[in-house]
């Protein structure tokens, strides 16, 4: 299941206008003209990845589901292949982190914080899994707050204007299914009878929830790979079933086939997919 982060990331090498740019860091935007390698090239692809956060961090300075906090979700397990992710975008969740735990739950609660929380617990949970092999204090926090900011559904506030990250609060909740499951020995070690309650409302909503799409499903099934018991075989065995029926001839994937695009979040991407 661990191909299935590469339907979300995939590296662009030729376009018009840059999608990232800092300093002498240039990314172009992705263009259906651009240039298709005859060979993969794990070189190329992980550059696309370090110079697009790295890019963003610099620019912004801020989480975001499509950029470093996604990073942060997928690049530590790719540790023992390419090396250590980036300490520069470790070090900007922390610091985001720091911040955000000084805010109040009702200004939490509000524009795309809820997702920055739930992204900071899983970039750090994936660190500390795949780089440290050890919790740490600062993916305590994080799980902590993640769980203060729970709706009574089991999920999260969610912007619905950025799909497919920021589209719906099913694809959020998805993401916190995962940084509590890869928090080395988090879950396990886990007394506090108030967030064991909160752990079970998101399993009880990921269970019960129809996903809003196909690529809600997806991620769903992502989820279940390391969340182990939060679906049945059967469940599992009809998303993967679901996901090879989106592959296309050429033996890929295309993120567009996933949903409709004006039901993908409001609609109002509808052009951009």
């Amino acid at each position: 299941m661990k191909k299935i982060l590469f339907l979300f990331v995939v590296p662009v090498l030729f376009a018009a206008s840059p999608q990232y740019q800092s300093g002498g860091i240039v990314v172009p935007a992705a263009s259906a003209q651009e240039t298709v390698l005859k060979q993969f090239s794990l070189e190329k692809a992980d550059q696309y990845l370090e110079q697009g956060a790295a890019a963003w961090t610099r620019k912004r300075g801020c989480v975001t589901c499509h950029t470093t906090g996604t990073y942060m979700q997928i690049r530590p397990e790719l540790t023992s292949i390419l090396g250590k992710p980036s300490q520069e975008i470790y070090e900007l969740l922390t610091g985001e982190l720091t911040g955000l735990r000084k805010q109040k739950v009702a200004d939490l609660n509000k524009g795309t914080k809820p997702a920055q929380v739930i992204y900071i617990a899983a970039g750090l949970s994936e660190w500390d899994l795949h780089v440290t092999k050890k919790l740490s204090a600062e993916t305590k926090a994080a799980l902590k707050l993640m769980f203060g900011i729970q709706q009574k559904s089991g999920t999260w506030g969610s912007l619905d204007c950025w799909p497919p990250l920021e589209s719906s609060a099913f694809q959020e909740a998805t993401v916190a299914a995962m940084a509590v499951a890869t928090a080395p020995g988090w879950r396990s070690g886990l007394k506090d009878e108030e967030t064991k309650a909160s752990l079970a409302a998101l399993q009880k909503y990921l269970r019960e929830t129809v996903p809003p799409n196909d690529y809600g499903s997806v991620v769903l099934l992502w989820a279940s790979t390391r969340m182990k018991d939060l679906l049945s075989t059967q469940r599992r065995s009809e998303l993967v079933e679901l996901l090879w029926q989106h592959q296309r001839k050429d033996g890929g994937w295309s993120l567009r086939t996933f949903s409709v695009p004006e039901k993908w979040g409001r609609g109002n991407r509808a052009a951009k997919l």
